[in-house]
């Protein structure tokens, strides 16, 4: 349910991106919600969503990208160490993308071009991710 809402949020945010802001903003709190209650259940949920169970060490995730290269790469029960580090890339880039959208909604940042900039390389950069 997590994973479909937080995809269902974030594609409507960029779908009306320019046309319907109210919806727009609206599918970004939605968004930085949902990951902020997934870094809830990361810390204090469930033994299989903690992050403690799949987010490893940067040696532990190249010696899993090496074996994955060469076909040798060891089976984890949810996701390995690659599948951890998305994870990771994902939260930072939806939560970043939210930061930077709400900033554009206060006095202080409203309509300065560098937040603007930075928001849209984030949701380039989240949607490359994601495809990828």
């Amino acid at each position: 349910m997590f994973h479909w809402s937080l995809a269902a949020s974030i594609a409507l945010a960029w779908l009306t991106a320019e046309e319907v802001k109210d919806v727009h903003e609206f599918a970004g709190y939605a968004a930085g919600a949902l990951v902020g209650s997934r870094l809830v259940m990361g810390l204090i949920g469930s033994r299989y969503a903690r992050f403690s169970q799949f987010v490893r060490g940067p040696r532990k995730t190249i010696a899993y990208a090496a074996a994955m290269l060469r076909n040798r790469e060891p089976r984890h029960m949810g996701h390995n160490p690659l599948g951890g580090l998305m994870i990771l890339l994902l939260i930072f880039l939806v939560s970043l993308a939210g930061l930077t959208g709400w900033l554009q909604t206060t006095d202080a940042y409203w309509g300065v071009e560098w937040v603007s900039e930075v928001h849209e390389i984030v949701v380039n950069a989240l949607l490359v991710s994601i495809v990828t």
